[in-house]
């Protein structure tokens, strides 16, 4: 198969295809199809058991009645020819961001905005030199620019940190992404991770685990990273013209604030009860009108499986 570009795309494309039926009443409906597809011209060709089994000799077949063969059909595999649409993309210039969308803005028939669940950066996690650091969302927002000598510090593990990985190796930047705990981009499944190593290794990408970003400070026009672990015995620093952390976002939890004084618990939780199954009876407000939990993003950065989890446990009991 030719891609957009006209070179050769390997993505899985296999010619011909077979329907395979046990009967009844499977055989009618197939013998059925088969007469019409054949009355509009296809090539379509009806197999008997015996037949099958000399064309698929590994098959068994004592539990199939007959087979249609289309010679002229085929299939792609379904996710390389995602992979192989996403790549050309890619080199054309799109950016690719995983991010649920939660609301459109137009101006009259046109789309300019889409607003995503990101919710604000949640970048100001040092001791020291916050106000030196960017986050991922500046890169592929686009406001800010990537350096040349660049650190990501992902202590979110998710698509955002490869994603601005990737705009930044592009630029032929050098590269290093550091994470505190002993594998990198946990959130991320393995067939997502795979176009994004492949990107980031071909680009000489330095990946280093358990290592943490403890602080920040400028010297003249670089920035100089005080680097430490969460296992001890490293206290070094290294420098680089500019230094991105993703932690996620700040939790989207103004709803539930304003909620509060209208609720009967107050918000609360007992937590004994949570954990062993009792129903949450906490009256805290008697002139509150329903109860209220805080889950999910608005207690932190977290996942919709996160967040379900805990609508689980909290309304199984009530």
């Amino acid at each position: 198969m030719r891609a957009i570009d006209g070179t050769r795309a390997e993505i899985g494309f296999r010619k011909g295809g077979y329907i395979f039926v046990v009967p009844p009443p499977s055989m009618d409906m197939l013998k059925a199809n088969h007469g019409t597809e054949q009355s509009m011209g296809c090539n379509v060709v009806w197999l008997t058991r015996d037949e099958i089994k000399h064309k698929i000799p590994s098959m068994y077949v004592g539990d199939l009645g007959a087979a249609v063969r289309s010679p002229d059909d085929g299939w792609l595999a379904s996710y390389a020819v995602l992979m192989g649409f996403r790549k050309k993309a890619q080199v054309l210039g799109a950016i690719f961001v995983a991010e649920d969308v939660t609301g459109i803005e137009r101006h009259g028939a046109r789309v300019t905005a889409a607003i995503t669940g990101s919710g604000q950066p949640h970048s100001a996690i040092l001791p020291e030199g916050n106000d030196l650091v960017t986050s991922t969302w500046d890169i592929l927002s686009g406001d800010v620019k990537p350096g040349t000598d660049v650190l990501i510090y992902d202590d979110a593990g998710d698509h955002a940190g490869l994603q601005a990985a990737e705009i930044i190796a592009a630029t032929g930047a050098k590269l290093e992404i550091m994470t505190r705990d002993r594998s990198f981009a946990p959130e991320v499944m393995a067939r997502n991770l795979v176009p994004y190593m492949r990107s980031l290794q071909e680009r000489d990408v330095k990946f280093t685990v358990t290592h943490m970003l403890d602080a920040v400070r400028k010297d003249g026009n670089q920035l100089v990273a005080r680097i430490g672990s969460d296992y001890g015995g490293i206290n070094k620093t290294q420098r680089h013209d500019q230094i991105i952390v993703n932690r996620g976002t700040l939790p989207n939890d103004s709803l539930y604030h304003g909620l509060v004084p209208h609720s009967t618990n107050h918000g609360a939780v007992d937590h004994h009860d949570l954990v062993n199954g009792k129903p949450r009876a906490m009256l805290e407000n008697p002139d509150g009108q329903f109860q209220l939990f805080r889950i999910g993003d608005a207690v932190a950065a977290r996942n919709t499986h996160a967040a379900i989890h805990d609508a689980l446990r909290l309304v199984k009991d009530l």
